[in-house]
């Protein structure tokens, strides 16, 4: 009887170490999956964001030319202003830039 348990006791261990082989090439075939669609997804993503930062760098250099049309046509009603200013009110003009004039001068000693 004793041989018979040891003979039973062995063919179940070989029968483990077959299954566990078993087990460990099927979990080793599921981590390679695994690891290539994790790869898959973080290639999307990156791709993803490289599109999103595309679009950003785009939107804000949109926003950075409307934003200097918008400066250029404040400076330009601007200058017209003083233009007009200065055609109308000569003297006032004059004395506004020399003293400006002075005060710089003043401020720099």
């Amino acid at each position: 009887m004793s041989f018979e348990l040891n003979d039973a006791i062995n063919r179940h261990e070989q029968v483990s170490v077959e299954e566990l082989k078993r087990d460990l090439a099927a979990l080793r075939m599921d981590v390679e999956r695994l690891c290539g669609v994790i790869s898959e997804l973080t290639l999307a993503q990156v791709e993803g964001a490289d599109f999103d930062i595309g679009d950003a760098i785009e939107t804000a250099l949109d926003e950075a030319a409307r934003v200097r049309v918008t400066i250029r046509e404040h400076l330009n009603r601007a200058d017209t202003d003083i233009r007009e200013y200065i055609r109308e009110n000569p003297f006032k003009a004059a004395l506004m830039c020399t003293t400006f004039g002075y005060i710089v001068g003043r401020l720099k000693r």
